[in-house]
């Protein structure tokens, strides 16, 4: 008996663990494919609310008064490019186009000039806001330095708007390129708390079933664009489910679709979340295995204890069973007998007697009770189920939610909630929602809010709310009703923190609007007062007043003391002028040294006269500056309405032309505008259009050569290289005319780029026919001595013409080497160690320091022509003439004398010891071709 006891409970018992444990591998199952299905949801919200804040971002920058305003300066619009670029740190360019698609500009100089007038970002960004899908770069992928270890292209995504100046014509796109490493962070963010075993993957579809991003190699990508779980989010589902995938192998995959958030469009990415089969089921097969192990253990342990037992027991029961036979028999036996006794029988018998009784009653009572139990399991499953999942989002969310009854009692708050408003869950529970108001919004606004709850059950938008600290902030707040049976029973409201977001658009703002220097404002507030200011003085019939303040030695500051020295000038200026104005005039920075000053308060134009030389007496005070004493000058040019123009730009223009003129009559001075100033400015302007547009031709720049001769052979050892410009309507533009316009505007780098490298492909020419101690001389200029790049120019101008260095001698000025600029020095310490000549020019004529001669290492002196013209006619300058070449000597010092024109010149210069001579008498400046038939014919 008791064996077959044993052997029926045995595989009962080992039965009843298998059930239960698959049961449990069942649950198992189903939780880890809802947890990949939420993780591939909350994937696909980080994805949508990250694009959102992109779009919004482009669509606020692009409608930024500076950025549309077609006469604001380029470099500044740049500018506020590269601080948006810095704002976030995928973003990889940020430009903007022209209305045909050419870029004007975009950050780190990229793409100018090039055009996109057929990429979607462009054909529909002139439409509206818009956000392109993934794409390879094919321009950027050139310019941005990838990392060779990148298994991944450079992809990007693109969000442009149009932008539309304030009188609404549009005046291109602007465009951001996102670099889609964004989504492999936020990839990774979203996996670390799923890795298992490190085979938890993503892949990223595009809305075209495209695989833009995957976990491996991208080789190693298979194509899911068909497997059921893609179909299923095409159709806007969510959720979870096995399947077999392209490469054989099973997995368990939840998946999501990105359908944008807050008005963004989103881009309808298909999110999987997947892991292998096996091991996403790992730990719930093992369980089901130890569940069925610890069974078996269980039933040999009973049927063991059962083998003891029933050995005691087995006669009692015997005599039970024999009298169940003769009740099954028939006899008259209408109940279970009672054994006699206190045994185990005894009670045995009782408790059956009493159990016949009963178990027919209660049988039919168990089967309705089972039928109904087995359907409360379902329901209660189905309802835990989908409460974990709103537990998950509750909790998880970035953004606060809070859920209120529907008198706006506070029922619940998530952890979100309580970070940004700074309460803790048990400060808010059971109070109302009015403890967050901050002020802002009027009654009215919030009785609008909820007649708009009660009639559709939904409100969105912005609203100002307050910290537990009281501290407002804003925030982009949408609730919903929640109905029961018709009737509103609760509110759930979300927020986001949108207070980061205000700071950055308010602080992009200051920086477009002041200069982060002084704090001073800039020119396009300056424009916004002053036409304020005119519309005021043409109504009351007043004088306004424009001050143009340059302030002069700025560089020298540089050059000696740091740019953090002329820093210090500026702001201690700007503080000088303040001190000099009323709380009515207006004071702002136009840029490197230049202020502006606006007043309505002069009644006539003397008294603007007046704080004119104040300010003059202001910025000759000295500046106290690292220790020293340093002492500058400032120019003036004050321009008046009505009297110099009604519009501002023109004002400004004019105030601008007096203080070059202060500037041409040796500074130091103001001058009030006059229109024949006017006319020398346009003149100055139009020649500089022109000089400009002759820096991209190639004939109207030639170089011409003037000899130079040994002043006791009489032979040809060298030449100077002298620009000639040759403009199509003016003929021969004077040298004298077009360097200082080339020197301001910058153009002398690139033109004195092209003169040297014509001049070392001539000189080697012409040292062929002449000889090895043939040089050439090439006057340079303090800015192509201050480019750190031009010593490497140099060097590749004598290697392509394969000129010796020896044969290059470099003339600079004596304003060159003032100041003491380290680079300058730098660059004529490197050119004397290659063994080029280094001559100071037109010496006597500028600063004539003699410790310039022992302080640079130069090897020749030219004596200006101004000297070699009053020799034999003032004595004074032959005394001074012999004084330098006496001087040059005993330095080590070579010596040209320029401008030689006649004979009783020449031979007084050979007879001092003058070794060459340069100057008309020998040979006027000339054409490559006729210096090579004159070198021939000698």
């Amino acid at each position: 008996m008791a064996i077959l006891i044993a052997a029926f409970l045995l595989p009962a018992v080992i039965g009843i663990s298998y059930f239960v444990g698959s049961r449990s591998v069942s649950q198992m199952q189903a939780d880890k494919g809802m947890l990949l299905s939420e993780a591939a949801i909350q994937l696909a919200a980080h994805m949508d609310t990250g694009l959102y804040e992109r779009w919004r971002e482009i669509q606020v920058f692009a409608g930024m008064a500076e950025i549309v305003d077609p006469k604001a300066p380029l470099a500044r619009k740049k500018q506020l490019l590269e601080t948006l670029k810095n704002s976030y740190p995928n973003y990889a360019w940020i430009g903007f186009t022209d209305t045909e698609g050419n870029i004007l500009a975009g950050t780190g100089g990229m793409l100018e000039g090039k055009s996109v007038a057929q990429r979607s970002w462009f054909q529909e960004g002139k439409k509206g806001p818009f956000l392109g899908d993934v794409h390879d770069a094919f321009l950027l992928a050139k310019l941005i330095p990838r990392d060779p270890k990148d298994p991944l292209p450079l992809r990007l995504l693109d969000v442009s708007a149009p932008l539309i100046s304030a009188d609404g014509v549009f005046l291109g796109v602007l465009c951001g390129h996102l670099s889609w490493d964004w989504s492999r962070e936020i990839k990774a963010q979203s996996l670390a708390p799923l890795q298992q075993r490190n085979l938890t993957g993503v892949h990223i579809l595009n809305h075209e079933g495209k695989t833009v991003l995957g976990t491996g190699d991208v080789a190693s990508w298979p194509d899911v664009s068909n497997v059921p779980s893609v179909a299923s989010a095409k159709q806007g589902m969510h959720g979870w489910t096995i399947e077999n995938w392209p490469d054989g192998k099973s997995y368990l995959t939840g998946y999501a679709r990105a359908k944008g958030t807050m008005g963004s469009p989103g881009l309808g990415w298909i999110i999987l979340i997947h892991q292998p089969v096996d091991e996403a089921f790992a730990d719930a097969v093992l369980f089901r295995n130890q569940v069925m192990i610890v069974g078996f253990l269980v039933a040999v342990g009973a049927a063991a204890w059962l083998w003891l037992a029933l050995g005691r027991t087995i006669r009692p029961l015997t005599r039970i069973a024999e009298i169940a036979d003769r009740i099954q028999k028939g006899e008259a036996v209408a109940q279970i007998p009672i054994i006699d006794g206190r045994s185990e029988a005894h009670i045995l018998s009782v408790s059956l007697n009493r159990l016949v009784s009963t178990l027919a009653d209660r049988n039919a009572d168990l089967a309705a009770a089972n039928t109904a139990l087995e359907d409360d399991i379902r329901r209660r499953e189905a309802l835990e189920q989908e409460l974990r999942l709103a537990a998950t989002y509750y909790e998880a969310s970035a953004e606060g939610i809070v859920v209120t009854v529907a008198d706006g009692t506070i029922a619940s708050v998530n952890d979100a909630f309580c970070r940004i408003t700074g309460y803790q869950r048990h400060e808010v529970l059971g109070k109302t929602t009015s403890l967050l108001k901050s002020g802002v919004q009027d009654d009215e606004f919030y009785a609008d809010m909820w007649q708009l709850l009660r009639d559709t059950g939904h409100w969105e938008g912005e609203i100002w709310n307050r910290r537990k600290d009281g501290r407002t902030f804003p925030e982009y707040l949408t609730i919903n009703a929640v109905r029961r049976d018709g009737e509103i029973t609760h509110y759930v409201a979300q927020f986001s923190d949108l207070s980061d977001r205000k700071a950055a658009e308010e602080k992009i703002v200051q920086l477009s609007t002041h200069d982060t220097l002084t704090g001073l404002p800039k020119r396009i507030v300056a424009m916004e007062r002053l036409s304020g200011l005119i519309s005021e003085a043409r109504r009351d019939g007043r004088l306004v007043a424009l001050i143009y303040v340059n302030l002069d030695g700025l560089n020298r500051v540089n050059d000696a003391l740091g740019h953090h020295g002329g820093d210090r000038v500026l702001v201690e200026t700007a503080q000088r002028l303040r001190q000099l104005l009323q709380p009515a005039d207006a004071l702002a920075r136009l840029g490197g040294d230049e202020f502006l000053i606006i007043s309505s308060r002069f009644m006539v134009m003397a008294e603007a006269e007046a704080l004119a030389r104040q300010i003059l007496d202001a910025c000759s005070q000295a500046f106290f500056v690292d220790e020293k004493d340093t002492y500058l000058t400032a120019r003036i040019g004050i321009a008046f309405y009505p009297r110099d123009g009604e519009d501002p730009l023109e004002l400004i223009r004019n105030s601008h032309a007096a203080s070059v003129r202060a500037k041409e009559q040796g500074g130091n001075i103001y001058r009030i505008f006059t229109r024949d100033m006017d006319d020398e400015a346009v003149a100055r302007h139009a020649l500089d259009a022109e000089l400009r547009q002759a820096m991209n031709s190639d004939d109207q720049f030639k170089v011409f050569y003037q000899p130079l001769v040994n002043a006791q052979s009489g032979r040809i050892i060298g030449a100077e290289a002298l620009v000639r410009w040759f403009n199509p309507t003016r003929g021969l533009v004077p040298p004298d005319r077009f360097i200082p316009l080339a020197e301001s505007n910058g153009l002398i780098v690139p033109m004195g780029r092209k003169i040297l490298a014509t001049a070392c492909a001539d000189g080697a020419r012409f040292r062929k026919h002449i000889g090895s101690n043939f040089f050439m001389a090439v006057n340079v200029a303090a800015a192509q001595c201050a480019d750190p790049g031009f010593l490497e120019t140099v060097s590749k101008c004598l290697s392509d013409a394969k000129l010796p260095p020896h044969c290059l001698e470099v003339e600079i000025t004596e304003r060159t080497v003032v100041g003491n600029n380290p680079t300058i020095t730098a660059f004529m310490t490197a050119l004397r160690e290659a063994e080029s000549k280094l001559s100071i020019d037109d010496f006597g004529t500028g600063y004539s320091a003699l410790s310039y001669l022992r302080q640079y290492p130069f090897t020749t002196l030219k004596i200006d022509r101004s000297f070699v013209m009053g020799i034999g006619d003032v004595e004074q300058d032959d005394a001074l003439v012999l004084a330098i070449i006496h001087m040059a000597h005993a330095l080590g010092l070579e010596v040209i004398a320029e401008g030689v024109e006649t004979t009783e010149q020449q031979e007084f210069l050979r007879d001092a010891g003058c070794e060459t001579l340069q100057g008309y008498l020998l040979g006027k400046p000339m054409p490559a071709d006729e210096f090579m038939a004159l070198v021939q014919k000698a």
